[in-house]
């Protein structure tokens, strides 16, 4: 008879991906005897592989929120710099060039914003 710790064991195990064949050499249990607590206990590792899959969501978009923050704020201070300068030195084809391509982003921008 085997025990409940190897049967969690087991859980644990094909939550994480592990094969039946990994699994039997690492708990010496029969693969059969797997299969047939696969079939058992399929709730509990459906229930535990979405449960990791949920922390790894949350973990990523922690990630990519400060991902985005440190974005916004160096773009803040690119956006304060720029602020603080003329374009005196800046020749009249590459002003309108960036005039052209700020317009053009603007727009999408607004598009954008009137679809949602």
């Amino acid at each position: 008879m085997h025990t409940d710790d190897k049967k969690e064991q087991f859980v644990v195990l094909r939550a994480e991906g592990f094969s039946f064949d990994k699994i039997a050499a690492q708990l010496k249990v029969s693969k059969p005897t797997l299969i047939e607590w696969s079939r058992q206990l399929a709730r509990d590792i459906r229930n535990l592989k979405a449960t990791k899959v949920d922390a790894l969501r949350e973990q990523f978009l922690v990630t990519k929120e400060e991902k985005l923050k440190r974005l916004r704020s160096t773009l803040a201070k690119i956006n304060d710099e720029i602020d603080k300068r003329d374009f005196s030195d800046v020749p009249t084809v590459k002003l309108l060039e960036l005039e052209g391509q700020l317009m053009a982003d603007y727009n999408k921008q607004f598009i954008f914003s009137k679809l949602w």
